[in-house]
């Protein structure tokens, strides 16, 4: 489903979750397998953490909350290994 016309040039993935006809968490899977060195961030407007986790595991390296305001205690704040960057 993911397609380019230069994959090899982009840096930077940034990809909504919620996508009208694929789960944007298996998509993030597939780009990652496809390209893995390519960065992914993912864009979402939920704060559940198993989809946050199902996301990070599938390759985003990190994810954007679309909320005006974050909650502190949201999983966003958590580090993993210091390699991954999160909203606030």
């Amino acid at each position: 489903m993911f397609t380019t016309a230069h994959p090899e040039k982009a840096d930077v993935v940034l990809l909504d979750i919620n996508l009208p006809d694929i789960s944007g968490i298996d998509l993030c899977k597939e780009i990652h397998q496809r390209y893995p060195d390519l960065k992914i961030v993912a864009l979402t407007s939920y704060g559940e953490y198993a989809m946050v986790r199902r996301t990070l595991e599938n390759g985003a390296m990190g994810y954007v909350i679309k909320k005006r305001y974050a909650r502190r205690d949201s999983p966003g704040h958590q580090n993993s290994n210091g390699r991954r960057a999160f909203s606030e």
